[in-house]
């Protein structure tokens, strides 16, 4: 670089400036008082001042050359000096600022009115100006998520932002409003935190301009992007676009949810188009003329008149140049306007204040305020700022602009500013700059030299329902209010600092590099002012104080060496970078890992999501599972793959529909080694319902003592013993068996004599495809473990004697694991060999394990033990907590920490407290630390569930008629009235039903004594009851509430025997009630239905009805055919 003039004429060594600082704080004294510009383009306004005079003097002139009078020259040139102005008043700033044509009192401005908006996916955002054709894109970033325990090296990243080689332009914007939805309710604020890079160019628009535009913007974009990774730690900045950044443009004027597209400012020509047209084409034909008169040569009258256009176009009439090239420049861009329902005014008499009317329902107010003097010393924070105006409830907006400068642009500046030591070290001392590599060193030292233009803004809002003087007298009072606390705090702060507030053309202005982000939109400039900082004295004020984290999101910044080199088979998500809190690569699992995943804590809707979305992945790949689903919520995986060839590869059976199970019998046929799976069962009941070994030997005695006993009968007997006989157990075996005859009949039936149905648990495991079992029917989670492990017990005791071929081995869902292989029922009992029984043959077997549970530490040891892939969802329990330290290698580092001695702790457990709900912590057996991902489980959350019909049409097309099974599983498990009515004494239906004949033969002669009819009763049950109860007084016992129940479901009806006079006589007498009719009836019917013989014989309906033999059909076996067609007749 060329030497400067006032540099000393002696030599001396050359040596960096990196050596001249003898204490920290010394070098960042280098001036007395800021330097402090006008932000304007004099080079503009000079040549246009020149253009208009020169055209002025030149028509005074000819005028005066063709008619010598001086005084109609100079009224002419006058007059056409007025038309000029009046036609391009919009470029001349000084009559904008006194207030142009606003006589009126509501004076509606429009800021935006020569801005475009457009939007492309390339680049994020290109603002236009047609008035000027100047082109600024920008790329707006966010603060989302703010660390709670680590800040920002501010210096580091403005020093590498305004390096040599970047030089990069950026915004640094703080926004706190109201939310518009909260406005009635109370106070809450929403802050948002800006960064924007901006670049420009000026010129007609066209591909090639706006492509260099994007390419630039992309490396300032990806230079700003870098620096936030390298100096803000765990803070999470997101790129805007679309609705987003619109909303982001609108700042404060509260986010829109569709921005329509907007022909206004980008195609249609307007009425001052028009008028500018035809003044131009007359100024252009004046001259012409003139020069006709003075009888100058056509060639140079054409020369004259080119150049003459080319001056109106370029200098004052630049929006002609932007309206013939637009359709070319644009059409690969969406014009959008974000103020599409916002208007601008001003009111007479209040000059510092622009109001905007939005959705014709609020009314906000602006005063803003621009940074326009400071001095040394710099050392003023923006925290106790910012905390005392938001301590007040001030909606405000701080908007820093700032360019780094070369040297040169410096030395021009900053040189005159300069402190007299400063001056004699850059240019005098033996450590003078005489270098490229000096200058760069000196500007890096101190974090490079910016012009800084700080603008501040006080904003008040009302909601309105119509827009009149008071409403907006109001609003300036409460808003004068909020400006004077805003300045009051801000020079209590900045005791150095002096704002000025904004008036007229300026305050427009000032909004709109608000709004815009930049600076850089006008051709002649803002006129607002800027300083000269040294970077180190910038960065007090563009800090992110702690006071904004009350705004903003905020988490815990966690350290987790997130592996970059994951090998998936199955893709479930994305790894998450804590150090940017944003999605780092694809996660999931190997084909081997599958085979044994557990998943603990969070929200059972969310571990079931997580489950989901490994099923599906697996279904994919063609790996088959078996899904227990509690919640009746698995049938969205089936839509999720509907349409698809997929779609095939499950089977959906739902308990109590499709199929029903017995507890006592493993369903083999012909099964003698059942006494082996009862085993199982009682280890079954004792770990789900976490019975005592006394209690479990109890069942177990029962049911081996009576194997053909059915639930009812067990019952009877149970209820019937003495209390001096029941065991310890008999309580509790009175309970589950009672509850499950009550409730839950329809899926848990026992009857040794019956068959289970036609789909049983070999269904499940037969072939290759997935088997979701829904278990919904029961709301009990401890029930439907009970079911669960029910259903793999028999699995278990028929892989024992299966050949390979017989089953296909898959891996096994299970939710809410840890109410099955509880620690502390284990622990209690010391069998963590229960275990291994059930896990080991399942395993040899080749079938894998994705297990769930709710807590993490009532996991047994033991089941830990077989699992090497680990999930965990956001935890708060420190029993949790523990237990996930100790099996998934959490850990906190010692000593020396990651970015200085202090911080020698990596958070982890905190992070794992305040995960999100997509969000988990994952240890994989090919990694010896966690890491941190986001599940992808959205489209799989918003299918929506199958219908019962929906699941009946899809099991059809898979072969399975659930329909038919369910029909007949309800005719199976189908109650006949007498069951119903007489509960745990149905077993004594028949000696009832003789009771009743008996009895029905003298009831309507003579009326029978309550004795009488209980004398009858124990007669008729005696035989059976004696066989089954121990006792003559249990015997009475049962015959007392049978008679209740005779009683009260009116198979006996009390009546009063009339006297002779016609009264009723006191003593009661009983008779035959109508229950009892009905329910002969209803046990006809469902015994004898013709539909029932059809359905079950296969014979045909014409068959039945022929004459036929009795001989005949009793040797072919047909025994229920004839006594259906005996009673028909």
């Amino acid at each position: 670089m060329a030497s400067f003039s006032k540099k000393p004429k002696d030599g001396t060594k050359r040596q960096f400036i990196l050596e001249e600082k003898d204490s920290p704080e010394e070098y960042l004294h280098i001036w007395g008082v800021n330097p402090s510009y006008i932000h304007v383009n004099n080079n503009i306004v000079i040549a246009r001042i020149i253009g208009l005079g020169v055209l002025i003097i030149f028509y005074i002139s000819s005028l005066y050359l063709l008619t010598s009078q001086l005084i109609i020259s100079l009224i002419s040139g006058t007059i056409i000096l007025i038309l000029f102005i009046l036609v391009f008043h919009e470029q001349l700033f000084f009559f904008g600022s006194i207030g142009f044509f606003s006589f009126r009192r509501i004076n509606v401005v429009d800021p935006f009115k020569n801005i475009i908006f457009g939007i492309n996916k390339q680049s994020p955002s290109t603002v236009p100006n047609k008035k000027d054709l100047v082109h600024t894109a920008l790329k707006l970033f966010r603060i989302e998520v703010i660390p709670e325990n680590v800040h920002a090296s501010i210096t580091l990243f403005v020093k590498a932002l305004s390096e040599y080689k970047n030089m990069v332009k950026f915004t640094y914007q703080v926004i706190q409003t109201p939310i518009y939805s909260q406005m009635y309710k109370g106070g809450s604020v929403r802050t948002n935190i800006y960064f924007c890079v901006f670049y420009t160019v000026n010129g007609i628009p066209t591909h090639k301009r706006f492509d260099m535009l994007r390419k630039r913007l992309d490396f300032l974009g990806n230079t700003l992007r870098n620096n936030f990774i390298g100096n803000f730690h765990h803070f999470k900045i997101a790129l805007l676009s679309g609705t987003a950044l619109v909303n982001g443009l609108r700042t404060y004027f509260f986010k829109t949810d569709s921005p329509l597209q907007e022909e206004r400012s980008s195609k249609k020509i307007d009425l001052s188009f028009i008028i500018k047209l035809i003044f131009c084409c007359g100024i252009v034909v004046f001259s012409g003329i003139l020069l006709g008169f003075l009888k100058t040569p056509f060639l140079f009258i054409f020369l004259i008149n080119l150049v003459l256009i080319i001056i109106l176009m370029f200098l004052w009439w630049r929006e002609s140049l932007y309206m013939i090239s637009r359709n070319s420049a644009l059409e690969n861009y969406i014009i959008v306007n974000p103020f599409n329902n916002t208007l601008f005014f001003r009111h007479r008499g209040i000059s510092d204040t622009l109001f905007a009317h939005i959705n014709n329902n609020l009314l906000l107010g602006i005063k803003m305020f621009n940074l326009t003097f400071a001095f040394p010393p710099p050392y003023c924070n923006n925290d106790k700022f910012i905390q005392d105006i938001m301590s007040q409830k001030v909606s405000f907006g701080y908007t820093s602009i700032n360019s780094p400068i070369p040297f040169p642009i410096f030395y021009d500046e900053g040189l005159n500013f300069l402190t007299r030591k400063t001056i004699n070290d850059l240019l005098n001392s033996p450590w003078r700059v005489q270098t490229t590599i000096d200058e760069i060193n000196w500007l890096a030292i101190r974090a490079g030299v910016w012009r800084t233009m700080l603008n501040i803004s006080a904003i008040e809002f009302k909601r309105i329902d119509s827009l009149d003087k008071n409403t907006i007298l109001n609003l300036e009072e409460q808003l004068v209010i909020k400006a004077k606390i805003l300045q009051s705090a801000f020079n209590s702060t900045f005791f150095n600092y002096r704002l000025v507030q904004l008036r007229r053309e300026k305050l427009v202005t000032g909004v709109m590099c608000e709004i815009l982000k930049n600076n850089e939109f006008t051709l002649t400039g803002t006129h607002l002012s800027y300083l000269l900082f040294q970077g180190k004295s910038l960065i007090h004020l563009i800090e992110i104080v702690d006071v904004l984290k009350k705004g903003v999101t905020m988490r815990i910044a966690s350290e987790f060496n997130t592996p970059l080199n994951l090998q998936n088979n199955i893709i479930m998500g994305n790894t998450v970078n804590t150090e940017v809190l944003e999605e780092e690569m694809p996660f999931g699992f190997t084909l081997e890992q599958v085979q044994n995943v557990l998943i603990s804590n969070g929200t059972a809707p969310h571990r079931e999501l997580f489950m989901m979305k490994l099923i599906s992945e697996l279904a994919i790949e063609d790996i088959p599972a078996l899904v227990f689903d509690y919640r009746g919520t698995w049938s969205k995986l089936i839509t999720h793959f509907k349409g698809t060839k997929y779609e095939d590869r499950f089977l959906y059976f739902k308990l109590g529909k499709a199929f029903i199970l017995d507890p006592l019998k493993s369903d083999i046929p012909y099964d003698k080694d059942n006494a082996d799976f009862l085993e199982y069962m009682f280890d079954v009941y004792a770990m789900a319902f976490r019975k005592d070994q006394r209690t479990v030997d109890m069942v177990r005695t029962t049911i081996l003592q009576n194997p053909d006993i059915d639930m009812t009968s067990l019952n009877l007997k149970l209820i019937n013993e003495k209390d001096w006989e029941k065991s310890p157990g008999s309580d509790s075996l009175i309970s589950l068996f009672g509850d499950f005859t009550q409730q839950d009949e329809q899926y848990l039936h026992i009857a040794p004599s019956e068959p289970s149905g036609a789909i049983t648990f070999k269904d499940f495991i037969s072939d290759n495809r997935t088997v979701i079992v829904d278990l919904s029917i029961s709301n009990d989670y401890t029930k439907q473990t009970f079911l669960t492990f029910l259903i793999i017990s028999k699995i278990i005791h028929y892989l024992k004697t299966a050949q390979d071929d017989e089953y296909c081995n898959k891996i096994i869902a299970v939710p809410h694991v840890d109410l099955f292989f509880n620690s502390i029922f284990i622990d209690r009992k010391s069998d963590y060999g229960k275990i291994n029984k059930f896990l080991d043959p399942l395993k040899e077997k080749g079938f894998g394990f994705i297990f769930s549970a709710n807590q993490a530490h009532y996991l047994h040891t033991n089941l830990i033990n077989y699992f090497e892939n680990f999930v965990a969802f956001n935890t708060r329990d420190k029993r949790d907590i523990a237990a996930l330290s100790n099996f998934m290698n959490m850990q906190e580092l010692e000593g020396i920490g990651y970015y200085s001695q202090k911080r020698n702790q990596t958070y982890q457990i905190p992070y794992i407290m305040s995960l999100q709900n997509n969000e988990a912590v994952v240890k994989r057996s090919d990694m010896y630390q966690v890491f941190p991902v986001q599940i992808e489980w959205e489209q799989i959350e918003k299918n929506p569930l199958m219908s019962n019909e929906e699941i009946i049409t899809f099991m059809e097309k898979q072969g399975y008629d659930l329909k038919d099974a369910e029909s007949k599983l309800l005719e199976q498990i189908k109650k006949t009235l007498f069951e119903k009515d007489f509960g745990i004494y149905f077993g004594f239906t028949q000696e009832i039903k003789e009771f009743f004949e008996t009895i029905s033969k003298v009831d309507q002669i003579a009326g029978l004594s309550k004795k009488k009819i209980k004398n009858e009763l124990k007669t008729a049950i005696y035989p059976k009851a004696s066989r089954h109860l121990r006792s003559k007084v249990e015997v009475k016992k049962t015959r007392d509430e049978i008679f209740k129940i005779l009683v009260k479901q009116g198979y006996l009806k009390e009546s009063h025997m009339k006297t002779a006079g016609g009264s009723e006589s006191l003593p009661t007498s009983f008779s035959v009630g109508p229950q009892y009719k009905k329910a002969l009836e209803d046990e006809f019917e469902s015994e004898y239905s013709i539909e029932t013989v059809e359905s079950d014989s296969g014979t045909p309906f014409e068959f039945l009805n022929q004459d036929q033999p009795r001989k005949f059909i009793v040797q072919e076996g047909n025994l229920r055919i004839a006594i259906a067609r005996e009673f028909s007749t």
